[in-house]
Formats: structure tokens, sequence, C-alpha cells
């Protein structure tokens, strides 16, 4: 009955002893793991940073480019303001040239 009862002591230290190694076995995983994952979390952090200021660049780009297309337009309508007034002053000599031509071969001539 001792040896019986040895055997079962030895078969389950054994059982005891495999649990305990892939316990460890487990940890070792788990934070081999950890590390991986915390790695991943870095890295994708970095590239997370890398595109906000990506993006940030991006806008601001934009903005410049719209606030220099809103010029572009203010310089372009003011031009076109100033191609009215000079097309109506032309006229308004044209006119007067022919009023004076009319006026001149009317009564000087």
């Amino acid at each position: 009955m001792r040896t019986d009862t040895i055997s079962r002591d030895n078969v389950q230290d054994i059982k005891i002893e495999n649990l305990n190694k892939q316990m460890a076995d487990r940890k070792i995983f788990d934070t081999e793991t950890a590390k991986a994952l915390n790695a991943f979390q870095y890295t994708l952090s970095e590239h997370v940073n890398v595109n906000n200021k990506n993006f940030e660049i991006v806008s601001e780009s934009i903005r410049e480019l719209t606030d220099n297309q809103n010029n572009a337009n203010a310089k372009i309508e003011d031009l076109d303001r100033r191609v009215v007034q000079l097309t109506v002053i032309l006229y308004a000599v044209v006119v007067a040239v022919l009023v004076g031509v009319i006026v001149y071969a009317q009564f000087l001539a």
C-alpha cells in the first residue's frame, strides 16, 4: 500500500510540475504578447501622430490656397471694374469726338 501511495504522489507531483511548467510558459507567452502589443501600439501611435501632422500641413496648404484664390478673385473683380470704367470713358471720349466733328462740320466748315 505504501508503494501505491508513493506512486500516486509521484504522479500527482509530475502533474503539478507539468501544470507549473505550463503556467510558466503561459506567463512567458503573455509577457511576450504584451511586449508585442505595446510595441504595436507605440508604432501605431507614431503613425497616427505623423498622419495628424501631415493632415495639419495639408489643411494649412488648403487654407493658403483658398486665401490666395480669394485674393486673386478680388483682384480680378477690381480689374473688371476698371475695364468697365475705362470702356465707359472711352465711349464718352468717342462720342465727344464724334459730336465735336459734327459740330465742327456744321458750324465751322
